[in-house]
């Protein structure tokens, strides 16, 4: 079962890397890497990888707006109660226009400061383009991990603590899987010898 669930995870992050033209600049390893990190900081490893998969099928962003995205993703999907897949989903489609993207984002979820949003347009208006979709996606990620913590705070105890039950088994049969694997790597190296055989005939 856990063999199942680790070659099933491996080709969703393949799958998505495929469905954004390959074009993401990603590796399943990346994804493995960014999706570990989000869950560092979420506590969610479940949510982690389902911004990611969501993301990596846009295939439209740098490497630091993928990262922040998928982080970002991951915190409002644990406060708002939406799938982190349509969050991460909502982020990759956001498009190239810095200044739009952070007023949809104020519209809908609160998170783009005034002050953040005119160095977004500043910096799109002199034409610095990437600068202002990274300055958005770090924006964004900071407000949304601030956000997290207010929420987490704000729950009464027993929210708190039934929440935390429901991450703690999330993660522990992710850690399940992590002891019959040595780590993420090796675990994707496997799977991926697998798959590539069964490609080859």
């Amino acid at each position: 079962v856990v063999f199942y669930d680790v070659e099933k995870q491996v080709s969703a992050f393949n799958a998505s890397l495929f469905q954004g033209g390959a074009n993401s600049g990603q590796t399943v390893e990346s994804l493995a890497a960014i999706a570990k990190s989000a869950s560092d900081l979420t506590g969610s490893i479940s949510s982690a990888k389902e911004a990611v998969v969501a993301l990596a099928a846009s295939g439209k962003t740098s490497e630091v707006q993928f990262r922040n995205l998928a982080q970002a993703a991951a915190a409002v999907s644990q406060f708002t109660g939406k799938s982190a897949t349509d969050v991460g989903k909502e982020f990759g489609e956001l498009g190239d226009n810095a200044t739009q993207a952070a007023q949809k984002i104020s519209t809908e979820y609160g998170l783009i400061t005034a002050a953040q949003y005119e160095v977004i347009r500043g910096l799109d208006e002199q034409g610095k383009r990437q600068q202002a979709l990274d300055s958005l996606s770090e924006s964004l990620n900071q407000n949304a991990q601030e956000r997290l913590r207010r929420y987490r705070e704000s729950l009464s105890e027993i929210e708190r603590d039934w929440q935390d039950i429901g991450t703690a088994i999330s993660n522990a049969y992710s850690r399940v899987k992590g002891e019959l694997f040595p780590d993420d790597a090796k675990q994707l190296e496997i799977a991926q010898r697998i798959l590539d055989t069964r490609k080859e005939g």
